[in-house]
């Protein structure tokens, strides 16, 4: 049985609506809908609220969805390789705003010089954003 049916179930057994279930969990009615509907899936936070309110284990809840665990499992690789590629962006900005900085300092703050260090800098800002709304983009 997958996450949503289960969810769906324990909501019946306790007599609850969408709308009251989402107010004891804090979430919307529409993620309650899109949860039993297998639509979407809840996170982690909103599992560990539903196994508290239920009084269910986590096992109850999820064992048997083998789809939710590979997305649990997913999630939490991309968002590791995201995190590493973060870092790695950093530092390359970092070192490019410092080699840019004693440049600047050796060559007597020339005007050139100093354009270069701001047009290099967005420059990096711009293509980090760009990386960070593609890869949000995929997300949804």
């Amino acid at each position: 049985m997958d996450i949503g049916t289960k969810i769906k179930s324990l909501r019946q057994t306790n007599n609850l609506t969408q709308q009251d279930l989402a107010e004891k969990i804090n979430v919307s009615a529409q993620s309650i809908s899109n949860w039993e509907r297998g639509k979407d899936y809840p996170d982690i936070g909103n599992i560990i609220h539903l196994s508290d309110f239920f009084k269910v284990s986590l096992d109850v809840l999820i064992k048997e969805d083998i789809e939710f665990k590979e997305a649990l499992i997913n999630n939490k690789v991309d968002h590791q390789v995201y995190s590493f590629f973060n870092l790695m962006l950093l530092l390359v900005f970092v070192l490019i705003l410092g080699l840019s900085i004693y440049t600047i300092v050796i060559s007597g703050f020339d005007q050139k010089t100093l354009f270069g260090l701001v047009v290099g800098s967005f420059g990096v800002i711009d293509f980090g954003m760009k990386v960070y709304r593609k890869k949000a983009a995929s997300a949804s």
